[in-house]
C-alpha cells in the first residue's frame, strides 16, 4: 500500500511541477499560481520519497532538509537588487 501511495505521489508531484512551469509563462499567474503549486509539488515529492518502503535511514533526508534551510533562509533575505549574485550563489549549491 505504501509503495502505491508513494508512486501516486510521485506522479502527482510531476504533474504539479509541469503545471507550475506552464504558469510561469504569464506574469499574472506566476506569483498567484506557479509559486504555490511548485512549493506543493516539492513537498509532495519529498513526501513521496520519504514514504518509499526501502528508505530506512531517514536521518539523511532530515540532514539534507536542514542543510537546505540553512542555505535558503539567508539567501531569501538578500535584496532584489543583488538578484544576480544571489542566483549565482544559490546555483553553486
Amino acid at each position: 500500500m505504501s509503495a502505491v501511495v508513494a508512486q501516486a505521489s510521485s506522479v502527482g508531484a510531476a504533474i504539479l511541477f509541469i503545471l507550475s512551469l506552464h504558469w510561469m509563462n504569464d506574469p499574472r499567474s506566476a506569483a498567484r499560481l506557479s509559486v504555490p503549486v511548485g512549493a506543493l509539488a516539492l513537498l509532495l515529492a519529498v513526501a513521496a520519497v520519504w514514504m518509499r518502503p526501502e528508505i530506512v535511514n531517514q536521518h539523511w533526508i532530515v540532514i539534507a532538509m536542514l542543510a537546505g534551510i540553512a542555505v535558503g533562509v539567508p539567501l531569501s533575505r538578500v535584496a532584489l537588487t543583488a538578484a544576480p549574485q544571489r542566483t549565482a550563489l544559490s546555483h553553486s549549491f
